[in-house]
């Protein structure tokens, strides 16, 4: 349990600090006992509650990827920034429609930008997700404290026997739109 943590850990502080994460603050992270629960679930509309991997945490050898199409509503919160693949072309080379890749990784590549994410709470979790279409980022990157309801592609990734649960925001509604 203190391995995965840490894979999920160092990666999002990482991330949340914009990469500046010092070997002093890595080390000590290291060396500590995690004794916490990451908060790292999200209950979709349909009620079913998933837990979120990061990109990291996934083994190189996958079994299979199933994409479904997914809804939850959050409250868009106060942070839009610096996003994370979800797409690793080395390990996850052939087992997505083309159009998929591109809308997860080689638009990115493309352009030679990164993605964005936005930072959502649900049930006193912050989520920090992924945004796939540059639209939503224009229209909803500076709002906060917005109801929304949000569309994401949930790639199941399988490998030996473990799944792990990749998210990429495809959609924004304001809920006061719906």
């Amino acid at each position: 349990m203190k391995i995965i943590a840490l894979c999920l850990l160092v990666p999002f502080i990482a991330n949340c600090s914009k990469g500046n994460v010092s070997n002093a603050i890595k080390k000590n992270i290291e060396s500590e006992e995690v004794n916490f629960i990451l908060s790292n679930s999200l209950t979709l509309i349909n009620g079913e509650k998933i837990s979120l991997s990061n990109i990291y945490a996934i083994p190189n050898n996958i079994d299979s990827i199933q994409v479904d199409n997914v809804q939850f509503e959050a409250t868009l919160s106060d942070y839009c920034g610096k996003g994370n693949y979800i797409y690793d072309e080395e390990k996850m080379d052939g087992f997505l429609p083309k159009k998929l890749e591109f809308i997860l990784y080689y638009q990115y590549k493309k352009n030679n930008t990164e993605p964005t994410a936005f930072n959502f709470k649900q049930d006193n979790a912050n989520l920090y997700l992924t945004v796939t279409n540059h639209e939503i980022i224009t229209k909803y990157c500076n709002k906060t404290n917005i109801r929304t309801r949000n569309t994401a592609f949930l790639l199941k990734v399988y490998s030996n026997g473990a799944r792990y649960n990749l998210l990429a925001i495809n959609d924004i509604k304001s809920i006061d739109e719906i």
